[in-house]
């Protein structure tokens, strides 16, 4: 148990702190992606340190929906390109229906992801979690360019102290 809780203390926190690379161009992607397996991974020990699987499923349905939403407006932008030959209303509308039905599949996304973190913080007992979770989630709807990066930046960096710092307490189940 002391060893488990301690690997996902290290594991959140590197993770937390790699989602920052994100910004940076072409690495951001295998950033990214590194981040949300030792995320998943930390959050998983957590789930089964204290018996609470509710945190980890919320966490991968928020990764997968986040793929969901990009297959979405993906496959908006595709059909708009298709039938372009139609008509430029009848590919915008196809465009817009695109984006705003991957815009509400993120949303989702991110209030599970935010509902994760919420659970994650409670159990820890670290409040800069629960700060972070919700500036990464305000950063995510927001949409201000550069503005919703540097709150998104700001809640990982938070979120990534609070696992770091953190001192399990060891009187999980």
């Amino acid at each position: 148990m002391r060893e488990r809780l301690n690997n996902a203390r290290l594991l959140g926190g590197i993770g937390a702190l790699l989602m920052v690379a994100t910004l940076v161009p072409l690495a951001g992607k295998l950033a990214s992606t590194v981040a949300w397996i030792l995320l998943a991974i930390a959050v998983y020990y957590i789930s089964k340190e204290y018996d609470d699987r509710l945190m980890f499923n919320y966490l991968v349905l928020a990764a997968v929906l986040n793929v969901v939403a990009i297959l979405v407006i993906g496959g908006g932008l595709l059909q708009a390109l298709i039938s372009s030959s139609t008509g430029y209303t009848q590919s915008m509308s196809t465009l817009f229906k695109g984006v705003i039905g991957g815009v509400l599949v993120l949303l989702v996304s991110a209030v599970l992801f935010l509902t994760a973190f919420l659970r994650i913080a409670g159990y820890t007992g670290r409040p800069i979690i629960k700060v972070g979770a919700w500036m990464a989630f305000v950063g995510s709807i927001l949409p201000l360019p550069f503005m919703n990066s540097a709150i998104q930046v700001a809640g990982w960096v938070c979120i990534g102290v609070g696992f770091l710092t953190w001192e399990p307490s060891y009187t999980a189940q």
